[in-house]
């Protein structure tokens, strides 16, 4: 195709490019993108056409490695809870991460106090015997983040279930 002009304007980001084969919709930094795209979309119509042979798929898949895909599944529940840990937390904690009454840091300590008690109570009541966890800053997320909760560490946290008020709060109160 001498002296044919190959200049065209990218679909994607509406830049100039040179056309280097066929038929090319966009530039070579968008080209990926797009391919990513519908390479997604094609897949989401497949698995929605075709379950059937798609669960077969990974069935054999998992019959043939179940160790890894057992380890593939551990690794992912590993990342929702922490993800969730840390938007509930944070939220509480305004993006502090600390305990709000002796100011402690250390995340593995930190943990959502009912402000109000009675949190075991409504715990049950919300959950039945299944416990908190993750299940319970799933909850106040889809929730919308209810008001009455705190971040506190455990010692906080069970000071306060055991006497009512953290030992530091009756500590504070007695030095004044």
């Amino acid at each position: 195709m001498p002296g044919s002009n190959r200049n065209s304007t990218c679909c994607r980001c509406g830049s100039q490019y040179e056309k280097t084969r066929g038929k090319q919709e966009c530039c070579a930094s968008c080209r990926k993108e797009v391919y990513r795209e519908k390479t997604r979309a094609y897949m989401v119509e497949y698995r929605r056409k075709y379950p059937e042979k798609c669960k077969a798929a990974v069935d054999r898949a998992m019959a043939k490695r179940p160790e890894y895909y057992k380890s593939m599944q551990k690794a992912y529940w590993i990342r929702i809870r922490e993800k969730l840990f840390c938007e509930a937390i944070g939220h509480y904690s305004n993006g502090k991460f600390i305990c709000a009454c002796c100011g402690e840091m250390e995340r593995d300590f930190l943990t959502i106090d009912y402000v109000n008690g009675n949190g075991n109570k409504e715990r049950l009541e919300v959950f039945g015997n299944l416990g908190g966890g993750w299940r319970f800053y799933r909850w106040l997320i889809k929730q919308g983040f209810p008001e009455g909760y705190a971040v506190l560490c455990m010692n906080c946290n069970m000071s306060k279930g055991k006497h009512g008020t953290c030992v530091h709060e009756m500590k504070r109160g007695q030095d004044s």
